[in-house]
């Protein structure tokens, strides 16, 4: 009888540990990305809203974030604690904010002056939350490897992501708005308390905690090269796909939150595509070279449809919304999700997932921050749009090379992408049209006569930011990041 009554009292434990433990991860999901986004805009208010300082972030999330993932197997017993760590971190940064803003100043006289200083400044302070928020996934799917044995690390890299994006959402369309900058923040600081305080009640009820392993999956240089070549890809295609979108729909937050949410949407679709339909790394290079071929071929007809559909929309904000996401979902969903199905179908069997997630989630991570300064520094500035693709489709088809070897059927198949991609650049691609101000696209009749006139672009393009003097049949006219003045 007492035998029983204690098996019966560890399945419980066991089911409410299979329903507590996926909400704590989506949980977890709506924080952990969002982060990058309100760090931004708060070190934005404090030195600057300029490139270097926007670089500097993104640059130090993606570094933070590579290195947490490679060392956190060592922090297995302390999810709990990372966690709250998240979240405790940034209360204290809102809270000390003004704090913040005169320490620096006095510390660092030149900071109003140098852009150096403002990177270093920025770096400084993102460096702990980064490193983090980089340790959650592999511990999460450490935890869960305690309760599932099969596709554990696609299911968490799903449900994370599928809690990042929301909340992509949510925050730029309602807590910002709502809220603020600074509660917003404090909101999801709280939101992560939580979420460690039920991890501390989860593990002390439940040995959720996996055992040390000392043997652990190694991955070949091959798994390991064609990972880190199209993750460059994947970092540039990112950074475009920004660019076009606000070619499109005007320069604006919520542009950035949409492709963002797109990515995200991805990365967690890819997930569940090599878990539950045994998609494999090549295959996810091959998903992703279709979508980027497509994207080439596409771009007219997308635009026209969407100048087509904005009339009806335009009387419904809500509804505007859903189509701007439908476009960019429409354009770059298919790379988004192929792109984010590489990790997950290189882990489909694992012995420690923590240690071994984390490695691939370091080269990944470190391949898009060399990915983000390609784009930056060298490709944005010498390279028109339809050529950064090719970029990206030859990216994306040496790794799939690197990876399968060159006399592999999917390596030839990427050869063949890559033609068709070439030729759909060559042939149908309009580089013209991202240089018509976003506001053309929002009529048919607009459009269409935007493309009748004689049209011609000189364009001076930075780090980020497009300039460029249009003549349409003579007439010149101002052009800057999608908006054209007269």
């Amino acid at each position: 009888m007492v035998a029983k009554l204690f098996r019966l009292t560890g399945e419980t434990v066991t089911v409410r540990s299979r329903a507590l433990l996926p909400i704590l991860l989506l949980l977890s999901g709506f924080c952990g990305i969002s982060y990058e986004v309100l760090y931004a805009k708060l070190l934005g208010n404090l030195l600057g809203d300029q490139f270097t300082i926007s670089a500097a972030v993104l640059l130090t999330f993606m570094a933070g974030i590579a290195v947490g993932s490679l060392y956190a197997y060592r922090f297995v017993r302390w999810l709990w604690a990372i966690e709250a760590g998240i979240g405790l971190y940034a209360a204290t940064m809102v809270a000390a904010y003004d704090g913040i803003d005169r320490l620096v100043y006095s510390w660092v006289p030149a900071l109003g002056i140098s852009v150096a200083a403002c990177a270093v400044v920025s770096v400084v302070l993102l460096a702990v939350p980064a490193f983090l928020i980089g340790c959650s996934v592999p511990l999460f799917a450490a935890y869960l490897s305690t309760l599932r044995s099969r596709h554990v690390f696609s299911w968490t890299y799903g449900i994370y992501n599928i809690g990042a994006a929301l909340m992509v959402l949510t925050m730029e369309f309602v807590l910002l708005r709502t809220l603020g900058l600074r509660s917003a923040t404090l909101a999801l600081a709280l939101l992560n308390v939580a979420v460690a305080a039920g991890l501390l009640l989860l593990v002390r009820s439940v040995p959720m905690i996996p055992p040390p392993r000392l043997v652990w999956l190694r991955f070949s240089r091959r798994d390991l090269g064609g990972l880190a070549l199209a993750s460059v890809g994947s970092a540039v295609f990112q950074l475009m796909m920004i660019k076009v979108a606000e070619f499109i729909f005007g320069p604006y937050n919520e542009t950035f939150a949409l492709v963002l949410a797109v990515v995200l949407l991805g990365l967690a679709l890819g997930s569940i595509a090599a878990g539950r339909l045994g998609l494999t790394f090549g295959g996810a290079l091959i998903v992703a070279l279709t979508g980027l071929t497509l994207l080439l071929a596409s771009l007219p007809d997308a635009v026209e449809i969407y100048a087509g559909l904005y009339q009806a929309a335009v009387k419904s904000y809500p509804l505007l919304v859903l189509l701007k996401f439908g476009l960019v979902t429409a354009l770059m969903g298919l790379p988004a999700i192929g792109f984010g199905a590489m990790i997950p179908a290189l882990l489909k069997v694992h012995r420690d997932v923590a240690r071994e997630s984390g490695k691939l989630l370091f080269v990944s991570s470190m391949a898009n921050v060399l990915g983000f300064v390609l784009m930056a520094f060298v490709f944005h500035r010498h390279f028109d749009y339809g050529p950064i693709l090719i970029i990206v489709a030859l990216l994306t088809a040496a790794g799939l090379a690197l990876h399968a070897g060159p006399k592999r059927a999917t390596a030839w198949a990427g050869a063949v992408l890559l033609l068709f991609g070439i030729v759909a650049q060559r042939q149908v691609w309009d580089e013209s049209l991202l240089y018509f101000s976003h506001n053309i696209f929002q009529s048919t009749q607009r459009l269409e006569k935007a493309r009748n006139t004689h049209f011609m672009a000189d364009r001076f393009k930075g780090h980020r930011d497009v300039f460029a003097i249009i003549h349409r049949d003579g007439i010149p006219f101002f052009f800057i990041n999608g908006y054209v003045f007269c």
